[in-house]
């Protein structure tokens, strides 16, 4: 408890020296970290607003530009990624994709609108996979959706709008973050259009 006490006072003394040079993160394991740059100290503060860590720090200027890039790196990683939507040729509607990463894995998003005659008659079209590929064109991951289970989603009048499938598939964070573009297969034709 008197440890508890004495890191609200630091926190307190912290923030009220030079709130201008102090930032808040929040860190993948849901703890904040209170980073000082201009006293070079780092408070560790756990999720029930407890410090659990205060860290003094003497690093020069290279190193703190290497934390701001891990810290942009792990912010990348965390937040969801849109990446840009595709309209198949002939095709009314468009295809959306999002992904994040999480615990070592790809969670991913599609979603086909706007809901049309061809997505009512047998969904009007068969996605076979998506592939994950880096900027120099190598696929770092296939997604299969040959068994996949598409769900319709309904708009407040009842009606059919849209096609949604959610999903996930094991990957190294390395791989994630080398994902540059995404390619949809379409119909046993395997015609395939990168975007």
């Amino acid at each position: 408890m008197k440890t508890y006490f004495i890191g609200l006072i630091l926190l307190t003394t912290l923030v009220g020296c030079k709130s201008n040079n102090v930032e808040m993160h929040q860190m993948q394991n849901g703890n904040q970290a209170i980073v000082d740059e201009a006293n070079r100290r780092v408070i560790v503060i756990n999720q029930s607003d407890r410090i659990i860590d205060v860290v003094n720090i003497d690093l020069n200027d290279d190193e703190i530009k290497l934390i701001k890039k891990l810290k942009e790196t792990n912010d990348k990683k965390m937040k969801v990624i849109e990446w840009p939507s595709v309209i198949p040729p002939k095709e009314s509607y468009t295809v959306e994709f999002a992904t994040r990463f999480y615990n070592d894995q790809c969670l991913f998003k599609l979603r086909i609108s706007p809901w049309n005659e061809r997505l009512a008659n047998s969904y009007g079209f068969r996605v076979n996979s998506v592939e994950l590929d880096d900027s120099t064109g190598f696929t770092l991951e296939n997604i299969d959706l040959s068994n996949a289970r598409w769900t319709r989603v309904l708009n407040e009048n009842g009606f059919p709008e849209a096609l949604v499938l959610s999903g996930k598939i094991h990957m190294t964070l390395e791989s994630y973050m080398e994902i540059h573009t995404w390619s949809p297969t379409w119909n046993p034709s395997s015609n395939r259009y990168d975007y």
